[in-house]
């Protein structure tokens, strides 16, 4: 791949525009970054992840591999690791580029609705300064859909499954690479067109092999859950609660109103006559990605980002259809005009957009003096102490505090993980001291842990039953405050 001005132009853009926020601050913006941080610093002492973690949290659904790759990078500190993340986004993006470029010969056209899916506001909000899976899956994902057009060259075959298998050790969302693998062959089927039978067979065993290794590395899950607990899609997770009180308004912003428009208007051409791989491919994966969202099999945040994806390179091929048209008008006479009309629309729907989650996000890393609340409570608290947090922050306590807390994110039981969660936030919102009392001796829970963050999440101010001094003793102000559970 020849790096040509528009590929150094995205790498510039799109990196500046995510450190300038990232290395605005030392820390993480989530909880569950921390998670990662600490299996890290076991991998250095004992080559393994950290076993304690394991128990507490149930990795049954979560590959150390992901974990073992961010080492190298640890070394330079969470710097380091944030650059490798960013790092991701961008190989990403190249790979949409050249992809793109099936779609629309018009490099200028490739780079803008490249420039649409970094820019993105979904992919700001769940990436930007946090240690994710989503950027390394968009990457892999992406890979294999590139690869998978050219399968009759016997380098692209140990590409394709490679990547399929690397995937597939770091997380079970490689189940949709099978199921889009399924659509796919099925599509080609229908339009009667020609499968060589050294692709066919690739393909085949690549979907086998996903599923065995699925079976294999998360059969305990899978068995116990169903996909719901393999996919980690859970009411109990932040991103689905949050998901779920999105207006329709809200959920067209977070994807991008030009990807949504364009990449429509291109899906409807590029099928309307006789649909070549390269277009079959890319809708499988919409297919497959929008039945598992209607099923509710995968995280609705995370299957946004995948039919984002397939949606840029048909965007590109929506741009093209409106230059076509341009250059039929008078308006021609300035070429630069239409350019010009669609970067001033991409800033005013995905770049503002964007910055902004960005802020939000930022707003929300963890601070100096919720550090040290952290570390006094780790010095202060029985190592005994169950602790009430947000589900954002439980990770936090385990890490920096190394205690237990009410919060589970990859408890297996739905029914479980219901009741739980309306429980956690009636003990935050409630003006009822009896109904918190017994839902804290349900749970024994020695301490409540109110944050900033819990207070914006649950819209309210203090914790009001606290001021009965007979039960509770605000042990500590400030943010976060701290407050002990004495009956």
């Amino acid at each position: 791949m020849k790096l040509n001005k528009y590929i150094i132009a995205l790498i510039f853009v799109i990196l500046l525009s995510r450190f300038i926020f990232e290395f605005s601050t030392p820390e993480f913006s989530n909880g569950k970054s921390y998670f990662y941080i600490k299996q890290i610093e076991s991998i250095k002492d004992t080559g393994k992840v950290s076993q304690t973690e394991a128990q507490n949290i149930n990795l049954l659904t979560l590959s150390p591999l992901f974990s073992y790759l961010l080492v190298p990078f640890s070394i330079f500190g969470n710097g380091g690791i944030k650059i490798f993340i960013s790092l991701l986004i961008v190989f990403a993006a190249i790979v949409l580029f050249y992809f793109s470029k099936l779609f629309c010969k018009d490099e200028k056209i490739c780079f803008i609705s490249t420039l649409l899916f970094s820019f993105s506001p979904v992919l700001f909000k769940i990436t930007l300064n946090k240690i994710s899976l989503i950027p390394i899956i968009l990457f892999l994902m992406l890979g294999i859909i590139y690869f998978s057009l050219n399968l009759k060259f016997k380098n692209n075959i140990t590409y394709f499954i490679i990547l399929s298998f690397i995937l597939a050790l770091i997380s079970p969302m490689s189940i949709l690479i099978a199921f889009a693998l399924i659509i796919y062959l099925l599509l080609m089927l229908s339009e009667s067109m020609k499968l060589e039978r050294l692709k066919g067979e690739a393909i085949i065993f690549c979907i086998f092999a996903i599923i065995f290794s699925n079976l294999l590395i998360y059969k305990n899950v899978l068995f116990s859950s169903g996909l719901q607990g393999l996919t980690q899609n859970t009411p109990l997770d932040p991103l689905n609660i949050e998901f779920a009180s999105l207006s329709i308004i809200n959920l067209i912003l977070s994807v991008g109103v030009l990807i949504l428009i364009f990449g429509i208007i291109g899906l409807i051409a590029s099928i309307y006559s006789k649909p070549p791989e390269y277009v079959l491919i890319n809708l499988a994966f919409i297919i497959s990605t929008i039945i598992l969202l209607i099923s509710r099999t995968i995280n609705p945040y995370i299957g946004l980002l995948i039919l984002i994806a397939p949606l840029t390179l048909f965007s590109a091929k929506g741009l093209e259809l409106l230059y076509e048209y341009y250059k039929k008008t008078k308006l021609i006479r300035f070429k630069r005009g239409f350019y010009i009309f669609i970067i001033l629309l991409f800033l005013i729907s995905n770049v503002y957009l964007s910055l902004d989650a960005g802020n939000q996000t930022i707003k929300n890393s963890i601070t100096s003096e919720e550090i040290n609340t952290l570390q006094w409570l780790k010095d202060n608290l029985p190592k005994s102490a169950l602790i009430l947090t947000s589900p954002e922050e439980s990770h936090l306590i385990t890490y920096f505090i190394e205690r237990k807390t009410v919060w589970d994110d990859y408890t297996l039981s739905r029914i479980e993980i219901e009741e739980k969660t309306k429980d956690i936030q009636t003990i935050y919102t409630t003006n009822s001291e009896t109904k918190a009392l017994n839902l804290i001796k349900k749970y024994e829970i020695n301490y409540i842990y109110f944050s900033n963050l819990t207070k914006e999440k649950y819209l309210v101010k203090e914790i009001e039953y606290a001021n009965d001094k007979t039960c509770f003793e605000r042990i500590r102000n400030g943010n976060p405050e701290i407050i002990k559970i004495q009956c």
